[in-house]
């Protein structure tokens, strides 16, 4: 017997806003997991998640589709009104398209855009005359109950249905597709009936999907959860908002050949549509803009090459010594393997801009390891005089596209952003986006307010918490994390370099501010002293039954489990699409003549499924406590299961793409909420694993100050004294150490902190490069690291220098035998154990990675074995390892360090004279 294969291809990741609820690498380990043959990913009116979706695919045998569900914009469904509701919005018809080749992606994308930018932010709307000259390349399916010939269906006029089928027939010839779903109601075996009626009347073809809004039944719950929020209602009052049951998961061939078992060719034509949707949402190669060169140059390359020496000579001075000259051709090497000389040269043009419109700039982050952004004028630290490794910024063994951030004076930001528009067209460049997630408090707060919680109880437990921690370190739960482990592309979102500040959550710093001595710790859902008591017996399926709170047989049974008779799961399937408003079956009505309020009171002790400890009741219903118990519980898991969810899409604060084909058919745009500004639907990480440029064009406060500062100088003394720029403030200025040694660093960037004046008198910095250490040295890692105090005692001659081998004597000669730079990690893997500086670069991506310590133990065989081939006893070896692997948690780059200090010097300088 051959076996059952099944393709689905209408699904939802939680990249269709807060109305799915499973990641798209969930769904593609689900999917995988069930041996389908292939998944279509179809969010709402855009591609926010095809790249992660794409990605997590490609090492598995799954074929991952890439398409979308776009709503229409029927003006005869449309309401007169101007501004309508969310539930409005969502009850336009729909049609789901699917790229079958490179056209059908193109043409996918540019129907987005349209869309999108034809509407507001989140009201998308697409129109029949959009598929003019678009529908190439592309497979539609009718959606479903939600599709436009259906809508007609679903209102008994037969008429109008065909007259829409047969208008998308004739839009998609021999690619329309009838979609059939059985989500297991006799509603839905109606419109089964009526659609292969309308199938044979027209000669259409028709196809069954399951429309899945979840990988597993599991996340039913938090799919309704996250619906409440979107509609701003919570479960108590959401009735028919809220998918009917628990059946919209990822289902085996079996499964739907089950359900479909009177429509056979509904299911091979999934695996016939499969088969034609041969694109693959990889690297969009090419796409780098074509840079105009001149006449005399041969290539985008040789062009590059003339302004690097051009740039260098004026840097350097000529004739270059052999260690500029040698590094500055070991860079162009590496830029041209990598064809990367055009990107350099947009970089190159946008800074040239800046200066020719007065705009004060500076590149920095890892830019500022490359020689060749030196010479370019991009950036102003001197890599080869500081010593730093060009790995840090571009490495073949990464083989990413470098990313480059240029500061600018925030007020003039704007002129260098309408240069690149109309330099490239408004068609080719866009803002990129930035995925808002879920952190400890928005968590909280959505989520409690969907379960019912009052604003003053979801404030209370919300201020328990940093804004950014994390949330299963934040509620102090041991196995958290194990429960659901991030997908990669959330937790690489969240790698911070210690630059950033992140703060360690609570449960690992030690810090449980709900716990007092002798108690168990408690997360803020309830009293500490009521913990025991109401975790008695309690877990996460008890949560939702016995009699007082949910009632498992309405749950589990009416959200029928998998397996049995179609007849046995229809009997138990739930028709209220509320599982909030199931109550225990021994609570009786209230009589119909009551109030509201007394309503409440009447059902006090099982008020919609918790009883009035759990929610923190007064026999008043406005008054609420603590809560606890089962929902404690619920609002426990959930927050914990939101953790890293997508809630909208944002701008990002500087990032702009540049495309060489127009933008719409390689990304797709849409508005942002910031007037005039459009930008691509996906972030910095997904465009750089596409390979698409992407320049981050930032804004920075301090550069608008010293352009002030500048600018009054030169109208005090005019052409008395040279004009003052970066360039030209003089370096190791005695009275700007002198004052900084002191502390008086009010107004001075990057130091004026408590923290920083406090060190500043023990560092007393006399050169450019105690500055540099002083910008480093005070951030969350060396803190914890405890590097702070041996660094102070060795450089006031209280502690000898000391150094863990000789030979790692020149990398840590500078900062005194204590390591506090990620380029110094690096640099003692090259020395002690022989690394290339490429898979040094990966041995400093495993030290920045959140999860570095799993990372390190992954290189640790490599990295001991090469240490005692250069001759390291393996003792020693073991020991600096395990120096390493502490080095991971606090090691900042040199290269930002640098850029910083550079800025804190010439504050510094304006200051004190």
């Amino acid at each position: 017997m051959r076996p059952l294969r099944y393709a689905e291809l209408h699904s939802w990741s939680n990249f269709t806003f807060l109305a799915a609820s499973s990641h798209p690498e969930e769904l593609v380990d689900r999917a995988v997991a069930l041996g389908l043959s292939a998944l279509a990913l179809t969010d709402r009116d855009g591609l926010y998640g095809a790249v992660r979706f794409a990605k997590a695919a490609k090492p598995t045998p799954l074929g991952a589709i890439c398409g979308a569900e776009l709503t229409f914009d029927a003006p005869e469904l449309r309401p007169r009104r101007r501004t309508l509701t969310p539930a409005e919005l969502d009850s336009f018809p729909r049609v789901v398209l699917l790229a079958q080749d490179e056209i059908g992606y193109a043409n996918l994308a540019q129907l987005i855009s349209l869309a999108q930018m034809r509407g507001s932010k989140r009201d998308a709307r697409l129109q029949i005359g959009d598929f003019d000259g678009r529908t190439e390349g592309i497979v539609a399916l009718s959606a479903s109950r939600r599709g436009y010939a259906e809508e007609a269906l679903l209102r008994d006029d037969p008429t109008k249905a065909r007259e829409r089928a047969a208008l998308l027939r004739d839009i998609f010839p021999s690619r329309f597709y009838l979609e059939l779903q059985h989500h297991l109601r006799a509603e839905d075996v109606r419109l089964i009936h009526a659609q292969l009626e309308l199938a044979g009347a027209l000669d259409l073809p028709y196809v069954a999907t399951n429309g899945v809004a979840y990988a597993t039944r599991d996340d039913a719950r938090l799919c309704d959860v996250l619906t409440c929020v979107k509609y701003r209602t919570n479960l108590a009052s959401a009735g028919t908002l809220l998918l009917p049951n628990a059946e919209f998961h990822l289902k085996s061939a079996a499964q739907m050949a089950r359900l479909f078992a009177p429509y056979p060719r509904a299911l091979h034509a999934t695996l016939e549509i499969a088969e034609r949707c041969t694109f693959r949402l990889d690297k969009l190669a090419g796409q780098f803009p074509r840079f105009p060169i001149p006449e005399n140059e041969t290539s985008t390359h040789s062009y590059l090459r003339t302004l690097v020496f051009k740039g260098a000579k004026k840097r350097y001075g000529f004739p270059f010594s052999a260690k500029v000259e040698r590094q500055l051709e070991y860079e162009l090497g590496i830029i041209a393997r990598m064809d990367l000389a055009g990107y350099f040269l947009v970089v190159w043009d946008i800074a040239r801009e800046a200066e020719r419109l007065g705009v004060l700039a500076q590149g920095r982050g890892s830019a500022a390891n490359s020689a060749v952004c030196y010479a370019l004028g991009i950036t102003a630290i001197d890599p080869i005089g500081m010593e730093l490794l060009f790995e840090r910024f571009l490495s073949e063994e990464r083989n990413e596209v470098p990313d480059i951030d240029i500061d600018f004076a925030h007020q003039d930001r704007e002129q260098v952003i309408q240069y690149v528009y109309n330099r490239y067209g408004r068609e080719h460049a866009a803002m990129t986006a930035e995925v808002i997630t879920y952190h400890t408090r928005s968590a909280i707060r959505d989520v409690g307010k969907a379960l019912g919680l009052t604003l003053a109880q979801v404030d209370a437990i919300a201020k328990e918490y940093d804004a950014r921690e994390s949330l299963a370190g934040a509620t102090g739960a041991e196995n958290a994390a194990a429960e659901h482990a991030l997908p990669t592309s959330i937790q690489r979102r969240r790698d911070r370099d210690a630059s950033t500040n992140q703060r360690l959550s609570r449960a690992a710093a030690g810090d449980q501010p709900a716990a007092t001595k002798g108690r168990q710790y408690a997360p803020s859902f309830e009293h500490p002293d009521d913990t025991q008591r109401n975790r008695q017996s309690v877990s996460t399926k008890q949560a939702f039954g016995g009699a007082a709170t949910f009632s498992e047989r309405n749950f589990d049974e009416e959200r029928s489990p998998e397996g049995g008779s179609d007849e046995q799961r229809s009997s138990k399937i739930r028709m209220d699409a509320d599982f909030a408003a199931v109550r225990a079956e021994n609570v009786p009505a209230p009589p119909k003549a009551v109030t509201e309020k007394n309503k409440l009171k009447a059902n006090h002790g099982a008020y919609y499924g918790f009883t009035a400890h759990d929610r923190g009741d007064d026999m008043e219903p406005d008054v609420r406590g603590p809560i606890g118990g089962p929902l404690g519980e619920l609002l426990l898991a959930m927050c914990r299961r939101v953790d890293g969810f997508p809630r909208h899409m944002g701008i990002h604060s500087g990032g702009m793409v540049v495309t060489r084909d127009p933008l719409v058919r390689v990304a797709p745009v849409e508005w942002a909420t910031m007037k005039d500004r459009t930008i691509v639907q996906w972030d910095k990480d997904d465009l750089a694993d596409l390979g698409l440029i992407k320049i981050d064009l930032l804004g920075l406060g301090m550069l608008s100050l010293l352009r002030d500062a500048f600018s009054l100088f030169t109208r005090r003394y005019g052409e008395a004294k040279p004009a003052l720029s970066l360039a030209t403030i003089p370096q190791g200025d005695e009275p700007t150490y002198a004052m900084l040694q002191k502390a008086d660093s009010i107004g001075v960037f990057q130091v004026e902190s408590r923290a920083q004046q406090s060190m500043l008198p023990r560092m007393k910095p006399t050169c450019f490069y105690d500055i540099v250490m002083q910008v480093a040295i005070i951030r969350p890692g060396p803190i914890q690291g405890d590097m702070i105090h041996p660094f102070l005692r060795r450089r006031n001659g209280l502690e000898p220098v000391t150094y863990p081998h000789p030979k790692l004597e020149p990398v840590l000669k500078r900062t005194l035998g204590v390591p506090l730079f990620q380029e110094q990690g690096m640099r003692m893997a090259i020395e002690a154990a022989g690394f290339s500086p490429g898979q040094a670069d990966q041995l400093r991506r495993a030290m920045g990675h959140k999860r570095s310590r799993e990372r390190m133990a992954e290189i640790y065989p490599k990295l001991v074995e090469g240490m005692v081939q250069n001759g390291i006893d393996r003792a020693a070896a073991h020991q600096l390892f395990h120096m390493l692997e502490g080095f991971a948690d606090y090691g900042f780059p040199e290269s930002h360090a640098a850029s910083f200090a550079l800025l804190a010097y010439a504050s510094a300088y304006v200051k004190c004279h």
